[in-house]
């Protein structure tokens, strides 16, 4: 229990109006908690059939114990190591809603610190549903705040969609064991280890834009080296203009300017802000400029981070 919990209770919605949400339930050999947007399953060596909250067990198991009884009694949890006790109210598990999906498992990998970086980029202020999450349509990883779009293709099963939020990819990259399997209907997507845990999380848009038509733009490489893309990194600036193949930065109110004496491979005249292009710098790997000089495209490994120019007027 005391390795299950933690990982656990990244599901618990203390905000939650519903009392249980709050909570997590050891049940059938396993901990369980599902606040609202996502549900955990753990699989644990006891069998209790309760529900509680699980702030006192975790400060409980703080200190190291090593012989910890376990046992319910008049809705009451009761750990007991040696001659210190520890009663917590709780309900009966079946009191405790939890989240699963109708689809058959499918054999699938998944890297999941791929899933956290790409949401990255999340903004949670977006208007569209779909963008506070990451969205998988056709293989295809990719999350976006409307500026800046990172994505990655997958090896997953064929004709699987999902959208998950970004507070479900954090707590996804939380778990240590590889992913084996995923099952996905219109209501959740659920992720299984192979330690048998669980991970299963609402789908918080059914209709998913396809972004697979950007990597079919005639991508122009710019020619930039690792040393410039460090030297990029480095400047504190508001704006980078690209004109005649050269870089230029400003701050905001334009009265300081610099120039980088470079000459990139591709002609084009166009602006990006920096929190922008970061995220291309970042990523590092290959830059290219689409033939309209209209976007920047970072392409590291299997990882593709796209931005949008602005035009210099």
């Amino acid at each position: 229990m005391k390795k299950a919990l933690p990982l656990v209770a990244l599901a618990c919605n203390p905000n939650s109006p519903s009392p249980t949400a709050s909570m997590v339930k050891v049940e059938d050999g396993f901990m369980v908690a599902f606040g609202g947007l996502f549900c955990i399953r753990v699989p644990v060596q006891q069998a209790l059939g309760c529900a509680f909250n699980p702030s006192a067990v975790k400060t409980f198991f703080r200190k190291e114990r090593k012989n910890v009884a376990y046992t319910v009694h008049k809705n009451k949890l009761v750990l007991k190591d040696g001659k210190e006790t520890l009663r917590v109210g709780c309900v009966p598990a079946e009191e405790m809603v939890t989240l699963d999906v109708i689809a058959p498992v499918k054999k699938a990998t998944l890297n999941l610190k791929l899933l956290k970086y790409l949401s990255d980029v999340i903004d949670p202020a977006n208007v569209r549903p779909w963008a506070h999450g990451v969205n998988c349509v056709n293989g295809l990883l990719a999350a976006t705040n409307n500026a800046v779009i990172i994505a990655a293709y997958a090896d997953l099963p064929a004709g699987l969609e999902f959208n998950i939020h970004k507070d479900a990819c954090v707590a996804l990259a939380k778990f240590k064991a590889p992913v084996v399997g995923i099952a996905s209907d219109k209501r959740a997507t659920k992720f299984v280890f192979e330690d048998g845990s669980e991970f299963t999380v609402l789908n918080i848009a059914e209709k998913l834009p396809d972004f697979s038509s950007l990597f079919k733009r005639n991508w122009l490489p710019l020619g930039m080296s690792e040393d410039l893309i460090e030297d990029l990194m480095k400047i504190d600036c508001h704006t980078f203009l690209f004109n005649a193949g050269c870089i230029f930065y400003q701050n905001e109110d334009k009265s300081s300017t610099g120039e980088l004496q470079v000459k990139l491979a591709q002609q084009f005249t166009a602006r990006t802000m920096k929190n922008t292009f970061g995220f291309i710098l970042r990523n590092g790997g290959q830059i290219n400029v689409d033939d309209s000089g209209t976007c920047l495209q970072s392409v590291n490994e299997d990882v593709c981070v796209i931005t949008s120019l602005m035009a210099e007027q």
